[in-house]
């Protein structure tokens, strides 16, 4: 993408994308123009009542109301909850607002720990949940997941993280024992948003965790919060009144931290808002390493290709798109074997004993309308469509900082026109910029960026097992998802069930059985520790069940009955070809540190555990290399299936 960015053809009108877009990068990675960003950042503060570490504050006239809504309106900073906006659980061409109390992710993390150089923390933007209504949701936390609160108080990771609070509040001028003091007291105010957000797990459930309320509803229950102020000031073109309703997740969070609220000192609670919407660069780089265990800094390039990918997700993606052109053939062999999988688990799906016969035929019904995308669609890369889409987005030239603000105005325009005026891809537009293949069951369609079908995971001209073994895998895991525990309870049009239907029950039964075997199982062969086993289970058995839908297409005699001689493969049968591509598409290095933080903040084994875990339940896997029942990786105890 840089290559790309560099490379443009000079444009010549200020309001035409290109010239958007290439200013943007160009104002980040010119470092010469920069303005000293502390002292933007204390206008901004000095603005909001000022900042009690910075002595600029006084208790008697600082507006708690004012703050909070600015924070979340101009300067995209989630002050203890997110808003934004998402697909409506109950009707599939409408959008609503979230409002979530938001457990810190891995990836969000990452993120975070990638910030800016010398960035205006004031114009850290929330990213756009690409859907259709207002959510409102946890949020806040500093580090990684809430269960870092709970480590011992001595634990390097809460240090480092106080020597990070001290430390940039110094950078702004705070004395050593003020910027000390600031770091406990912030610290220790986050600890008891912890305890207040909701565990990662109770989140998971859509039907439990999801309930829609109107603003008169949430307002009483959350009475410190001004909710209609902060929707307006968000939202500017939209009507809210006391009877919009609202998709909440996690009401009582948002119910305890409006009680934190009111009755918390108020220099407490104003140390922590502003401290909420600062990052500096040099700072946060300390930060990453001994937080992370990474080794290097980031070269300023990569920071400003992340940062403009931002705010211009779909800009980059239409330029990539533009100049690759394997992706009609790319498309093709994708389908290929799109069809194949979703043939093999229809097949599977019509024998399988677990499903009821109610929950197999809503199963099948899904399954017969799940669709994928590969890369953008050809509507939304056509000029008009993207200069329709970045019409609010402004660009200075050589005014980062500016610009950064201009991104955060943009991308509330944008969710307020999704809210406004939802389409059919704004439900996964956004997904085609990550890296993995996603399940999006708002819309029931699998989303695959085209920026993966690269090698070493794919190339039209590999042999079909090992296809299977690398993109077949992630595409039989996204398809099992949407049929599975919780996939199943989105019908075929993205609808989610009623809280009183049978089906939620239903779900919930089918894996039971299978997850108390495989956590046995797998803690016997010393995988894991029981307690992450459990934590992990429901992943991992959906892996395995991706893993076998993919074997059992290379194992169907039609493929067999086509095979052809590999170079340098020669010697290796299809299943062999199928399990080294899957091994090889586990393989990943990360530092303690970084999965020590992967451990706490997501629902997954790490690659090598998962492998085993695979490897350990697959009796394919034995036979294919004849492993003896000496070997490491001899199966064990096998598990029943969930399809």
């Amino acid at each position: 993408m840089r290559k790309l960015i560099e490379t443009m053809p000079h444009p010549t009108r200020v309001d035409s994308l290109s010239w958007k877009l290439k200013y943007f990068y160009e104002s980040c990675t010119a470092l010469e123009h920069i303005v000293v960003p502390e002292q933007k950042l204390i206008r901004v503060i000095d603005q909001m009542g000022g900042w009690g570490v910075l002595r600029s504050f006084s208790v008697y006239s600082w507006n708690f109301r004012m703050v909070l809504r600015r924070l979340h309106a101009e300067y995209g900073v989630n002050a203890f909850f997110r808003v934004d906006v998402v697909a409506h659980p109950n009707f599939p061409d409408k959008s609503i607002v979230r409002a979530r109390s938001l457990t810190r992710t891995a990836a969000a993390f990452r993120r975070v720990m990638r910030g800016q150089c010398c960035r205006l923390a004031a114009a850290t933007a929330a990213g756009v949940t690409m859907g259709t209504w207002d959510k409102i949701s946890p949020d806040g936390l500093g580090l990684p997941d809430r269960n870092y609160y709970y480590r011992e108080p001595d634990h390097a990771t809460i240090n480092t993280y106080k020597v990070f609070l001290k430390d940039a509040v110094q950078l702004l001028g705070a004395t050593s024992l003020e910027a000390t003091k600031f770091a406990e007291e912030v610290f220790h105010f986050e600890k008891r948003i912890a305890e207040l957000t909701p565990n990662t797990e109770d989140i998971i459930n859509p039907v439990k965790s999801i309930q829609i309320l109107n603003v008169a509803d949430l307002q009483r229950q959350s009475f410190s919060i001004p909710w209609l102020e902060i929707l307006r000031a968000i939202y500017p073109t939209t009507v809210f009144d006391d009877s919009t309703e609202l998709l909440i997740t996690s009401p009582d969070y948002l119910k305890d931290i409006s009680s934190v609220v009111s009755s918390s000192d108020r220099r407490l609670a104003h140390n922590y808002l502003p401290y909420l919407s600062r990052e500096f660069w040099e700072v946060l780089d300390i930060h990453k390493r001994d937080t992370l265990g990474a080794k290097e800094s980031v070269d300023r390039w990569e920071m400003c290709i992340v940062t403009t990918q931002k705010y211009f997700r779909l800009a980059m993606g239409s330029i990539y798109s533009k100049n690759n052109v394997a992706l009609k053939d790319s498309r093709n062999g994708v389908a290929i074997i799109y069809e194949s999988l979703k043939n093999g688990l229809a097949s599977s799906l019509s024998g399988s004993s677990l499903y009821s016969p109610s929950l197999r035929s809503r199963a099948l019904e899904k399954l017969a309308t799940l669709s994928v995308q590969v890369g953008y669609p050809e509507q939304v890369l056509a000029s008009s469509y993207l200069d329709d889409f970045y019409t609010a987005m402004s660009v200075q030239v050589n005014d980062f900082l500016g610009n950064i603000l201009y991104g955060v105005h943009f991308l509330r325009k944008v969710e307020e026109r999704i809210l406004l005026n939802p389409l059919p891809e704004h439900k996964w537009l956004a997904y085609l910029s990550k890296d993995t293949i996603t399940y999006i069951p708002e819309s029931n369609r699998i989303i695959i960026p085209e920026h993966l079908l690269l090698p070493p995971f794919y190339s039209v001209n590999y042999p079909q097992p090992i296809l299977l073994g690398s993109l077949g895998v992630q595409l039989a895991v996204a398809m099992v998802a949407s049929v599975s525990q919780h996939g199943v309870l989105y019908d075929g049009q993205g609808v989610l069930i009623d809280r009183e239907s049978t089906i939620g029950n239903d779900s919930l039964s089918l894996t039971a059985n299978q997850r108390k075997c495989l956590v046995d199982a797998l803690h016997q062969k010393k995988i894991d520790d029981e307690d992450f086993l459990k934590r992990t289970v429901f992943e991992t058995l959906v892996q395995l069940a991706g893993v076998r839908q993919a074997l059992k297409v290379v194992t169907n005699p039609s493929m067999e009955q086509r095979r052809t001689e590999y170079k340098a493969l020669e010697f290796l049968t299809h299943p062999q070809l199928f399990f080294v591509a899957y091994a090889q598409s586990m393989c990943s290095h990360t530092t303690a540190k970084h999965r020590d933080m992967e451990r706490s903040t997501t629902f997954r084994l790490g690659d090598e555990e998962m492998l085993r875990a695979t490897m350990l339940q697959m009796p394919e896997f034995t036979e294919a290399f004849m492993c003896n029942s000496s070997s490491l990786l001899h199966h064990g105890k096998v598990c029943g299936r969930i399809i």
